[in-house]
């Protein structure tokens, strides 16, 4: 992708790669059970690699637009964050391993949403790796091992920040049962802010 495009929605399947390097991707439609999804199916690996692009989801009351990595059951989706900024607008959908693999791994960048779940339903592992300059601006929580809905993610949901410069802002962290929140000091710490928000472990 080295274009602007606006699509109805974007469905990675079985398989395959994309390499974003220029212009705007911007998720349009008003429909529903659409949006950005990055790995739909398996068993084969989808890899999403954003260096230098941008992407938008922007808020459509009243539908489903969302960005997924890792959607269905028996999907591998992997996002690797170079550089440039993806926005999502929707409310409370970025779902980073929903019933499949995920694997988010960012070292540059600016990432802003709303509420974000990492590891949902029944999804075998799901990680976020942060570092380098990668920057995350979340207005709402951040769920780790995602459960409220009676699914347990089978095994771990994984949130990693590594190094002096990441930024972390949110309003509200949970880390439920399977969930992990790691830091790795060396050469210093990141900063995360929890805003107004708390940090909640639970069984974490």
């Amino acid at each position: 992708i080295n274009a602007d495009w606006d699509v109805d929605s974007l469905r990675f399947s079985d398989g395959g790669t994309a390499n974003h390097t220029n212009g705007t991707l911007t998720i349009v439609t008003n429909g529903v059970d659409t949006g950005l999804w990055v790995a739909e199916s398996g068993p084969n690996q989808v890899t999403y690699t954003l260096d230098g692009g941008t992407i938008v989801l922007p808020d459509h009351p009243g539908t489903d637009d969302e960005f997924f990595l890792g959607r269905g059951g028996g999907s591998d989706g992997v996002f690797n964050f170079i550089s440039g900024s993806f926005t999502n607008e929707v409310p409370g959908f970025t779902h980073i391993g929903l019933d499949g693999n995920a694997q988010w791994n960012q070292s540059g960048g600016v990432y802003a949403g709303g509420l974000v779940h990492i590891g949902r339903f029944q999804s075998p592992n799901a990680e976020v790796n942060l570092s380098g300059t990668a920057t995350w601006d979340v207005d709402e929580q951040v769920l780790i091992s995602d459960f409220s809905a009676g699914f347990a993610p089978a095994t771990n949901a994984d949130l990693t920040i590594i190094g002096p410069s990441v930024s972390f802002d949110c309003i509200g962290m949970v880390v439920r049962d399977k969930g992990n929140l790691n830091f790795d000091g060396t050469g210093g710490i990141s900063t995360l802010d929890i805003g107004s928000g708390a940090l909640e472990i639970e069984n974490g």
